[in-house]
């Protein structure tokens, strides 16, 4: 069982991480042999297991930056113990600020549907004349939406793309092409979610007629 000086020591360590103590659980075990250290995502644990003033550590995730299984499974003094739970700590706080680009392209796509009634045809020049015009819209709402520089740059650089795949592609690979540009772009931006979902209002309104997004 750990002192309250022990405890105090893990509790002084997560705030100066920057992390919130009511985002940790203490478990101990009935028989007082051990105890875990978690937040409410189960995956993240931190056990010691306590012998005579010594500590057997086992956490995850691992610090996948160490060499070997050092400080996994082995029996250190209370020293290591800490110097283990502070690595533990920054592998959190890495995890849990990381963004899930895999996630965040998953629900950004579902922004749209791509509409199966997309002719493979190619525009006319009625219509590419009416796309040049829809795009300046386009850079314009950008413009309006108060977006971090660098993404209304880049975002702005796919749009005026859009006339010159528009004479090379059909209605159906444009539709797909900027689809797909959109949303790796957006998702590796990292905008917040009301940009996301002003830039697809945007989008959608713009071009509901050509390419048919709904």
């Amino acid at each position: 069982m750990l002192f309250k000086k022990q405890r105090n020591e893990f509790f002084q360590l997560i705030v100066e991480a920057g992390l919130s103590v009511e985002d940790f659980k203490e478990v101990v075990s009935g028989s007082n042999e051990y105890e875990i250290l978690f937040i409410k995502d189960k995956r993240f644990n931190y056990t010691l297991y306590d012998a005579s003033s010594q500590f057997k550590v086992s956490f995850n995730p691992t610090d996948y930056s160490a060499s070997g299984n050092d400080g996994l499974n082995t029996w250190k003094p209370w020293e290591n113990a800490i110097r283990h739970f502070k690595r533990w700590l920054k592998v959190v706080k890495e995890e849990y600020q990381t963004p899930d680009l895999w996630a965040e392209a998953k629900a950004n796509s579902k922004l749209f549907t791509l509409n199966p009634a997309v002719p493979d045809e190619m525009f006319n020049a009625a219509e590419l004349r009416q796309l040049d015009g829809q795009v300046r819209q386009l850079v314009q709402g950008l413009a309006a939406l108060a977006l971090p520089v660098h993404a209304q740059k880049l975002l702005t650089q796919t749009v005026q793309e859009i006339p010159e795949k528009a004479s090379r592609f059909t209605k159906k690979e444009l539709e797909g092409w900027f689809m797909g540009a959109f949303i790796s772009q957006v998702t590796n931006l990292a905008l917040s979610p009301e940009h996301v979902a002003a830039i697809g209002h945007l989008i959608k309104t713009t071009f509901i007629g050509l390419l048919q997004l709904h």
